[in-house]
């Protein structure tokens, strides 16, 4: 991917996952306007892949509230969580707006993320206790099922996918937090994610990251990392125009808070956006976004109503008038 950044967001909002709430979050956002779109994302991360994964033979159950591995993980057959991108694809042609959409990204969580989710009888240990993560080889069947929905997702017209991994930055510090786990497997794991994929594909890290992490990320086929820095400014520190281009890699900057229940000014954001391309080069960021998804403002306010979502689309707007007025100045250079 080339060219100067576009602004865009993670696709999660503090809203009930209706179908009303999906279109009112796809108006608030073309009227802004974003042209680099996100599908919209309402449920939880994990439960939108594993419950119809566990509806299928895919050797995933779900008891209860809980998921579980019983036999060996199978691939889906049949094309998994495909609504919202459709939703998104049939907005767009019902509006004659398709000239106005200049990518789609999808997000798909991770092999990693997933297996902290699932349980297998047997496993037992100090760390997500009786779930796959406390096993490498276990979650090495996970990663084709994660290949094979962003393949079917690829099908369905994005044009980048990204791999939702946030619980990698607690699993890798200085250390693994697993005694089995090595930088090689966990590399093989992230590329077989992504296996198949003809279009350019991203992994998104929330969290404070080691230069373990870091350097796990760099030797993987991604071409965009995704991270936090306007939270977490020292993650800022990590990747120098100089180390990013060595590796061929593109950043995606987080601009915005996901955390503070309160919209950043214009001068605020546009602030951040200088300082991440004095550091990383304007040519070596994709996309300024918000540093995580929303959906979590709407429990930190312990509400899942008008107010958070209100301000989510102010911080927002405002991302896009910073941009705006930095392009119009053109107070930067590529």
């Amino acid at each position: 991917m080339t060219g100067e950044p576009w602004v865009t967001y993670l696709g999660s909002f503090p809203l009930e996952n209706t179908v009303e709430n999906v279109y009112r979050c796809l108006n608030d956002l073309f009227s802004i306007p974003i042209e680099y779109m996100c599908t919209i994302q309402l449920e939880d991360m994990n439960s939108r892949f594993l419950n119809p994964l566990s509806e299928l033979p895919t050797g995933i159950e779900k008891r209860g509230n809980r998921y579980f591995l019983a036999g060996e993980a199978r691939e889906p057959k049949r094309p998994i969580a495909t609504t919202p991108i459709r939703t998104l694809k049939s907005y767009v042609e019902k509006r004659s707006l398709r000239e106005r959409v200049k990518g789609i990204r999808v997000s798909v969580t991770g092999p990693f993320t997933l297996s902290s989710k699932i349980e297998k009888e047997g496993l037992h240990g100090r760390f997500f206790p009786d779930t796959l993560l406390q096993e490498i080889e276990l979650v090495k069947q996970i990663a084709p099922l994660t290949a094979r929905i962003a393949r079917f997702l690829q099908e369905e017209g994005a044009t980048i996918i990204s791999i939702s991994e946030p619980i990698l930055s607690v699993i890798t510090g200085k250390k693994f937090l697993f005694k089995d786990y090595t930088e090689t497997e966990v590399i093989d794991v992230l590329d077989e994610a992504t296996r198949g994929i003809d279009l350019p594909t991203g992994i998104h890290v929330c969290g404070r990251l080691s230069e373990r992490l870091r350097d796990i990320l760099f030797q993987t086929e991604f071409n965009v990392l995704d991270h936090e820095f306007y939270d977490i400014p020292e993650n800022l520190d990590l990747f120098p125009r100089q180390t990013l281009e060595k590796h061929d890699k593109k950043i995606s900057y987080g601009t915005i808070s996901s955390k503070k229940l309160v919209a950043e000014s214009v001068d605020e954001i546009e602030a951040s956006m200088i300082k991440g391309m004095k550091k990383m080069g304007a040519e070596n960021i994709q996309f300024f976004k918000p540093d995580c998804g929303f959906r979590g403002l709407g429990k930190e306010s312990g509400s899942v109503t008008e107010k958070p979502y209100t301000i989510c689309i102010e911080k927002i707007v405002n991302l896009k008038r910073a941009w705006e007025r930095l392009t119009k100045e053109r107070r930067f250079r590529f």
